[in-house]
Parts: C-alpha cells; sequence; structure tokens
C-alpha cells in the first residue's frame, strides 16, 4: 500500500545482485574503495523516503533533500496529470511512465497510481528528450502508450480495456481442492493463478481462455476452457480426480525461501498458497539470516488441516 525511494548523495549509486541479494552500490568506491582506519570511520549517506502510494510520491520526497541526484546534472521534475478511461467510464489503475535510452529502447523510469476515477497528479523526472505514458490494471488490457514532450506536456487521456473477473470452484470429488490454474488466452497472454477453497473472483482480463488445472503428481491435470465476459464474472468449475493414493506419505519441501529472506521477493501467503495449490503437505523455511515462524500464515489462509510449516534456516 506503499512505496519507497532510496538515494546516495555524493555517489554514484547503482543495483546489482550478489547471491540473489539485490544490493544497492556506489560505483565511485567500485574504483577507488572507501580506506576505514581505526578511530577514523568512513561514511556513506543515504536517504529514505517513503510515500503514501506510488514510487513517484516516494521518490518526490527526496526532491528537497537531494535536487542534483545525476552527477551530470539535467535533471528536474515536471508535472503529469490526467485520467485513465475505459469502455466503463473512469478506471483505477497504475500508469508506467518510460524513456527511450541511447538504443532507442523504452524503458520504465516511474510508475503512478490513479485515484478510483482514474484521475491522477504527480511529478516525474524530466530527464530530457520524449516521455511516454501507459496505463494498466489488473483484469484488463493495457491501452496503446501516449508519446509526449515534457517541456510542453498537456493533460493526459490513457485508454485501458474493459474489466473482467475469473471464480474457481474446485474439488477432487471428496471435497474442494487448492490447485493450480493456468490460462492462456486465443492472443497468447498467460496468466496463472493459485486459487484456495474460498476465495473471491480474482481479475482477468476478457476473452476466450484456455485452461489447464492440476494439484501436483497426484491429482490428474484436467483441460478445459472458459470464456470471460467484458465487464463481467466467469466460472471456472472443474473436478481434479486423485491418482495416488498417499496415505502413510508426506510431500515435503525442504528448503523454501519467502519475502523474510532478503533472496526472495516472494510473499509469504503468496509461497504458502503455492505449495498448497501444488500438493505440498510440509514446508521447510530456510530463510537467510532470519528464522521465522510463519505458521501462522496457514491459519490466516485456512490451511491449517493441508499445510505444516517448520521453521529453518540457511547460513
Amino acid at each position: 500500500s506503499g512505496a519507497y525511494a532510496v538515494a546516495m548523495p555524493g555517489g554514484r549509486m547503482a543495483r546489482a545482485s550478489v547471491a540473489g541479494v539485490t544490493a544497492l552500490i556506489d560505483l565511485e568506491q567500485a574504483f577507488e574503495p572507501m580506506e576505514v582506519v581505526p578511530g577514523a570511520p568512513g561514511t556513506t549517506t543515504l536517504l529514505l523516503s517513503v510515500g503514501a502510494g506510488d514510487t513517484a510520491s516516494a521518490s518526490a520526497g527526496l526532491q528537497p533533500m537531494h535536487p542534483d541526484p545525476l552527477p551530470e546534472g539535467g535533471f528536474s521534475l515536471v508535472r503529469a496529470t490526467g485520467r485513465v478511461r475505459g469502455s466503463d467510464g473512469g478506471a483505477e489503475a497504475t500508469v508506467t511512465v518510460q524513456r527511450q535510452d541511447s538504443d532507442g529502447v523504452w524503458r520504465d523510469l516511474d510508475r503512478l497510481g490513479t485515484a478510483p476515477d482514474g484521475s491522477f497528479d504527480a511529478e516525474v523526472a524530466d530527464l530530457g528528450g520524449p516521455m511516454r505514458f501507459l496505463a494498466s490494471a489488473p483484469g484488463r488490457d493495457g491501452g496503446a502508450p501516449v508519446e509526449v514532450d515534457p517541456r510542453s506536456m498537456a493533460s493526459l487521456d490513457l485508454e485501458i480495456g474493459p474489466a473482467g473477473r475469473i471464480a474457481f470452484v474446485i474439488d477432487d470429488g471428496e471435497g474442494p481442492l487448492p490447485a493450480r490454474v493456468e490460462l492462456e488466452r486465443d492472443d497468447g497472454r498467460v496468466q496463472v493463478f493459485f486459487p484456495l477453497p474460498g476465495d473471491a473472483a480474482s481479475p482477468l482480463p476478457p476473452g476466450h481462455w484456455r485452461a489447464w488445472l492440476s494439484h501436483g503428481i497426484t491429482h490428474a491435470l484436467v483441460e478445459t476452457e472458459v470464456d470471460v465476459p467484458a465487464g463481467g464474472e466467469a466460472v471456472l468449475s472443474a473436478s481434479l480426480p486423485r491418482l495416488l493414493d498417499t496415505e502413510g506419505w508426506l510431500a515435503m519441501d525442504s528448503h523454501v525461501h519467502a519475502g523474510p529472506s532478503p533472496d526472495s521477493t516472494v510473499l509469504a501467503e503468496d509461497r504458502s498458497r503455492t505449495a498448497a495449490a501444488t500438493g505440498l503437505d510440509v514446508m521447510i523455511h530456510t530463510d537467510h539470516e532470519v528464522i521465522a515462524d510463519l505458521g501462522g500464515v496457514e491459519a490466516a489462509l485456512g490451511l491449517d488441516d493441508v499445510l505444516t510449516s517448520i521453521a529453518g534456516q540457511e547460513v
């Protein structure tokens, strides 16, 4: 529900992946390392700004304290305003701001969140050259990007496709069943869900979808099709018969990472959901640098009778 931004005054900040962990480094120190001697510690200053919603709200908070973030200069903020509209009126969405790099490839620069009516008003970085804006939202197809000159930017009208939703009713003939559901639309778009019994309907763009439903190796793989109406909701019902009798046996994964581990961006709730949907009975969390009891996550998801978590650690 929020965002943060980090700055490194006096340095040339870069992001690197070290053993799966995303690290912020100062490229200046990569060639001329900081010298730290007894009694004279070295100092690196980092600025952290927290925003109420999108990344733009967080990065704007750094501007007063760090007005010149680029060593070569050429940075300023411009105001971007407009509205995202669908066939059903104003639509709440995420607006991605992009800028062309030296090779002519459009790269993401910032993301703005809209109000429920689709309106947005935020300051974004102007690094020179054209920008383009495009809207996206769960359960909708994105609209065409709109290219603008930031020096003469008027209020923007961004289009987005109609909304759709899908609900899942899945069992194995004995009772409700968590499952993995992969869907592919006629145009090749793919989305994957891990629905649990009792879940509310999920956003899914309208169209004709092929679906493959599974629950690990113990249950049959079922293939079916579903049509999601524009502005409406489809229900996908399926039964996955059990193929293997596993009485007396447990399916376990003894090396699992989730959000508490610095090398994982998967939320603990999502990790439990995928484990249950793919047929695991026991999951051992081996996060780095932290020992976390995530048993409460299963309880909150209603998986107490399906999945057991055991705390561990990878050192």
